[in-house]
């Protein structure tokens, strides 16, 4: 099984069966209560006060962001894969695996900030400043 473009000494079902093992269920869809919605996603999907929310599409990377918030306990496991290679896992995910952990870059374009010509997730800038003040 090739493991960041490389030849592995592993097959899929050896993976599969190993304690390397992650299943990446990364969901492209998800539903915001009307209240979270921007005020462009109100414009765009109008049904959405009737409805108290609607579901959105997610850029890949964006979803990826997402994932890798929700999912801690996976981390050092995937830092540990066979043959890992951050500026291939950033290359895919849009994740920079040594960025500290507050301040994961990701290219997705929906609330999106620039700072020093970098695109960050207002979400991310805002748990970072939580975690700033606690």
């Amino acid at each position: 099984m090739r493991i960041f473009n490389k030849e592995s000494d592993m097959t899929f079902t050896d993976w599969q069966n190993s304690d390397s093992y992650i299943y990446f269920n990364i969901p492209l869809t998800e539903y915001i209560q009307y209240s979270d919605m921007t005020h462009e996603q109100k414009k765009e999907h109008k049904y959405a006060e009737t409805t108290s929310g609607c579901s959105i599409t997610l850029e890949y990377k964006e979803a990826w962001a997402k994932w890798w918030e929700k999912n801690q306990d996976k981390k050092e496991k995937i830092k540990n894969l066979p043959n890992f290679n951050a500026d291939i896992f950033e290359e895919i995910t849009g994740i920079r695996i040594d960025a500290p952990e507050e301040m994961v870059e990701i290219d997705a374009p929906e609330e999106m900030v620039e700072i020093d010509g970098k695109k960050w997730s207002k979400a991310i800038i805002k748990e970072a400043l939580k975690n700033h003040a606690n």
